[in-house]
């Protein structure tokens, strides 16, 4: 199983010229069985695959009638059952069936990507028929999936383009060369509008299987091959022959390592914005009468967020936005860089931490909670939400002050402290008094202006 790297692992410079990509939404990510092979997934490769499909034909319709299909080539084995009596249905069936691709276990690839498609870093395609990328994600909900033309029609937000098709629907799973030759409408006319003016790359996909190459020929067909990178193991013979001179735009690595590398300058990028933006209040004395030293908080929390994983850092930060749009970001969002702008404020006077998904500053729990123009009360409301979850999952403890930063409200945040926290088993289960969880509401503006809750000013 991959072990994600610390934000502060350095990641290979070709890696990093994709992110600044990513954080502009220029960058497109087109996956393969390699990214759904890595454990805990193990889901089969594309030979892998065709031998499996084949061996449940021969036994149900016997070897004669699948004598003209090649075992390792999906591509023909396919073309061989289609041309059957019946053998369209038997074909969906036996690729359905073929594998747990409805209920296989996500990996770190599926859930470094589906972060980043929240986000609107990436558009992702993929060409497996599995939906570990649509469920990559759980804390934040299912992704959604375009798979025909009324799902382009009708589906709004982030999404993940299954240009195959998806074992989650019936009759959509494409291996054929009539099928793959004549995909729905929204693939070709994604290919060309959406995609021409961003950067490819494919992932997962060393081996180019023939029923996959159809799919690549017409995506370079549509945008050019100067605009692809490969990230692989190993660079076949077959991506030599697709893309000329793809040597240059080679990057060696296995998928979830790459994605890992990927997510990880992502949120560094955001972290260099920070410390850039510190160091213009210092130049401009913004804090020198409340003597914070904002450049040193910076650091502290930029060396608190990077001994974690990128995962995890931004998971925290994007579950700390109440119902944000998918494909919108939060961490590049303004929002998100003034909620890390006032923890580096708070960081100048208490030592922060980041753990178990829980910011703290000198050991005392801070939630985040951005709202994005709504009424204070949501804030509120979402806040005693949360600290009842984490209440009863032993995050926060009795008599612990939990600070809210609270970003994007409308109206002025309760005063003073709130005593009282309803825990998730209901009214009947309030806890009050002395040592209860006490909320102290603090705005993320008005620490930026440089008014810190009482007891940090000191």
């Amino acid at each position: 199983m991959y072990i994600p790297r610390a934000l502060n692992e350095p990641v290979a410079p070709a890696v990093a010229a994709l992110a600044a990509l990513a954080v502009n939404g220029r960058l497109v990510v087109c996956a393969g069985a390699g990214l759904s092979k890595g454990t805990p997934t193990g889901l089969p490769l594309g030979a892998e695959l065709a031998q499996i499909v084949f061996d449940s034909l021969v036994a149900r319709i016997g070897a004669a009638a699948m004598e003209d299909a090649a075992p390792a080539d999906l591509l023909s084995v396919a073309n061989a059952v289609e041309g059957l009596p019946g053998g369209v249905d038997l074909l969906q069936t036996a690729l359905s069936s073929a594998a747990d691709f409805t209920t296989a276990e996500p990996n770190y690839g599926h859930h470094a990507l589906a972060l980043l498609l929240l986000e609107g870093a990436v558009e992702c395609i993929v060409t497996n028929y599995d939906d570990c990328v649509e469920r990559g994600c759980d804390p934040c909900g299912r992704l959604q999936a375009i798979i025909t033309d009324a799902d382009r029609a009708t589906v709004i937000g982030a999404a993940v383009l299954k240009a195959h098709g998806c074992a989650t629907r019936a009759g959509s799973l494409r291996a054929s060369s009539s099928q793959l030759t004549t995909p729905p409408t929204w693939v070709l006319h994604h290919f060309g509008d959406r995609l021409g003016d961003s950067v490819v790359v494919f992932v997962g996909l060393g081996d180019v299987a023939n029923y996959v190459r159809i799919r690549i020929q017409q995506l370079l067909d549509a945008i050019g091959d100067h605009q692809v990178w490969v990230a692989a193991t190993s660079l076949s013979a077959a991506w030599q022959e697709l893309v000329p001179g793809v040597d240059a735009r080679f990057i060696e690595a296995r998928a979830d390592d790459f994605l890992d590398q990927l997510l990880r300058d992502y949120v560094r990028i955001a972290l260099e914005e920070l410390r850039e933006r510190s160091a213009e209040h210092d130049r401009q004395g913004t804090y020198t009468a409340t003597g914070l030293e904002i450049c040193s908080g910076t650091e502290m929390l930029i060396d608190a967020l990077t001994s974690r994983d990128a995962l995890s850092v931004l998971l925290w930060l994007r579950q700390s936005a109440h119902r944000w749009p998918a494909g919108e970001s939060v961490l590049h969002a303004p929002a998100g860089k003034s909620v890390l702008l006032a923890l580096a404020i708070g960081a100048s006077r208490r030592a922060p931490a980041l753990d178990g998904g829980r910011m703290r500053l000198a050991g005392e729990p801070v939630e985040v909670v951005l709202v994005r123009g709504r009424p204070a009360s949501v804030a509120v409301e979402e806040a005693v939400r949360r600290i009842a979850a984490a209440l009863n999952n032993g995050h926060v403890r009795m008599g612990d002050t939990v600070t809210v930063l609270c970003q994007g409200h409308e109206g002025p945040l309760p005063e003073g402290r709130l005593d009282s926290v309803i825990p998730m088993g209901g009214q009947a289960d309030i806890i009050d008094g002395q040592m209860t969880p006490s909320l102290r509401f603090v705005s993320v503006q008005r620490m930026i202006e440089g008014e810190l809750p009482e007891e940090w000013a000191a």
